[in-house]
């Protein structure tokens, strides 16, 4: 890249491409599994109050540095994938041929790039750059469509402008499915189908057999935030792990459940009432992986959009839920171990806190597993934060066994995790010197201050809270941005309360650099969508 408003194509292009290399020259089943959970990234990122275009003004470093996020990266790679598919496969291989070749060795930019391949797939592309690159926000599709006599009556697809007020040009790929006699949902009809305003309609359609499940972005090409009809979740809701036999299908409408939450299409009791039938039987490993990992939808929904009574009401269910699917994975296989982190997670009720307690203790154990450092740290923290009585004990007892800098690191987040004021109030007084504390320690014990179960706790922090963010000299500490905006923001409390008070306090501040703000203006707006979320499910 020439500059650093060409970072987007930079990493996307790496992305998408190694991708492609996976699945075909090396046949890796999972490859655009694995793509696909990236683009949630791309997705959360693209929804916050601070999404920016693809391609963006880069004046200085720090700005750049703000920029290697979810969308340069994931919404970079979807929208080459989706470019690739709208200008079609022979079109988009010899575009890049042509390409490379005349800048091998060369810095290029987006318009050299999009140039060959507008030329080599006799697409005019401006309008694709301008709606796809120049412009923030994703676009919102579903499908309106009805029957009579068993037939399709009508069938429209239709778009709602991103925040940039834009109705970009897609190109998906729309399936139809029914249920056959031994209950899995079989394809109907496939159909590529381009669009690009509100309400399009899609007439192949008409007089076709009528679906019992319709999906309107087969294999992933588009990047939209999709939405379920009536019919076709209910069709989720009973079946996605029983019926849907691609996982990449499946995979996609965990994502749209997901969204179908955020934005108050779905409860999240119900949620999680289908997040339960279908683990019952999921068995893909990479997707268990993407749905159950620290950074899942599901993991992040779960301690976010309930309510701590909500939590309380269906931890038992999901904790002997994962603890059951552990005890039944293979010994020694990834499941096993996505089980038991998801567990270590989520754990809080009675019983799960003594399983770890025996699992620590030597009282339990399974075939294949090898808790480790890591795991042992994970358990304890969870105990810790649990309120367990031995927890100062099992600390010091792990820190003989694991003298390691990893270890004094986790160590100090587990005693920072112990949930009582006193506790909480001695290790806000230390991290009021990061600089002594190092910032390892810093990082690692601060994303144990706060519990979505104690809302109370946190709420002792929010004036200091305050009051330490906006004297900060940020010149000077970029570094601890994402520390105090992502680990010390109480975004827990999910009141509207808090929500006022940090806005006013925003306007208010003036020592702030564009990256603080930044992270700033994101912690209000997941605060505020998280108030929403819980106001309407009570």
């Amino acid at each position: 890249m020439k500059w650093w408003n060409d970072l987007w194509l930079n990493e996307s292009f790496a992305s998408f491409i190694a991708t492609v290399a996976m699945d075909q020259a090396m046949g890796a089943k999972s490859a655009w599994l694995d793509f696909a959970g990236d683009k949630g990234w791309g997705y959360w990122q693209d929804q916050l109050v601070t999404t920016h275009p693809i391609e963006t003004v880069v004046n200085d470093t720090r700005t750049a540095r703000g920029n290697f996020d979810g969308i340069t990266y994931a919404k970079g790679a979807a929208s080459l994938k989706q470019l690739h598919f709208f200008v079609g496969e022979d079109g988009f291989r010899k575009g890049l041929t042509s390409y490379f070749k005349e800048f091998s060795f060369r810095n290029a930019d987006r318009n050299d790039f999009i140039t060959h391949l507008g030329k080599s797939s006799a697409h005019n592309l401006n309008t694709w750059v301008k709606s796809w690159l120049q412009t923030s926000g994703p676009n919102r599709v579903r499908v309106d469509w009805g029957c009579r006599e068993n037939k399709i009556s009508h069938f429209f697809i239709e778009q709602s402008p991103s925040s940039s007020g834009s109705l970009s040009p897609h190109r998906t790929r729309i399936g139809l499915y029914d249920y056959s006699i031994r209950g899995t949902l079989n394809v109907l009809q496939i159909l590529d189908f381009a669009y690009s305003d509100k309400r399009t309609e899609v007439a192949a359609f008409i007089g076709k057999s009528c679906p019992d499940f319709v999906y309107p972005n087969l294999d992933d090409q588009d990047y939209a935030l999709f939405s379920l009809d009536p019919i076709s979740l209910l069709a989720v809701k009973k079946f996605l792990g029983q019926r849907f036999e691609d996982p990449l299908l499946r995979l996609m409408l965990w994502t749209t459940l997901g969204q179908m939450v955020r934005d108050n299409q779905v409860s999240p009791l119900d949620y999680f009432e289908t997040v339960f039938n279908a683990l019952e039987t999921e068995s893909e490993e990479m997707l268990l992986g993407l749905v159950l990992g620290p950074h899942s939808t599901v993991h992040s929904q779960y301690k976010t959009y309930l309510t701590p009574k909500q939590r309380a009401l269906i931890a038992p269910k999901f904790e002997n839920l994962i603890w059951k699917r552990l005890e039944g994975s293979r010994p020694g296989s990834n499941a096993q171990l996505i089980f038991l982190d998801f567990f270590i997670a989520i754990a809080q009720t009675k019983e799960s806190l003594e399983r770890m307690s025996m699992f620590l203790d030597g009282k339990f154990s399974l075939k294949g597993m090898d808790l480790g450092p890591e795991r042992r740290w994970a358990m304890i923290k969870a105990l810790s934060r649990g309120g367990d009585s031995r927890a100062n004990e099992l600390i010091s007892a792990e820190e003989k066994r694991d003298p390691s800098t990893t270890g004094a690191r986790a160590a100090y987040a587990a005693k920072v995790a112990v949930p009582n004021l006193s506790n909480k109030m001695k290790f806000w007084k230390e991290f009021q010197g990061p600089e002594k504390l190092g910032h390892n320690i810093f990082d690692e014990g601060s994303t144990e201050f706060h519990h979505e179960n104690y809302p109370d706790l946190s709420a002792s922090f929010i004036k200091p809270f305050f009051k330490k963010v906006i004297t900060l000299d940020w010149k000077e500490n970029d570094n601890l941005v994402s520390i105090y905006f992502e680990n010390l923001f109480p975004s827990f409390l999910c009141n509207k309360n808090l929500l006022n008070e940090s806005v006013a306090t925003l306007k208010r501040s003036h020592n702030l650099t564009s990256l603080a703000k930044r992270a700033w203006l994101e912690a209000n707006d997941e605060l505020s969508r998280c108030v929403q979320i819980q106001n309407a499910s009570k």
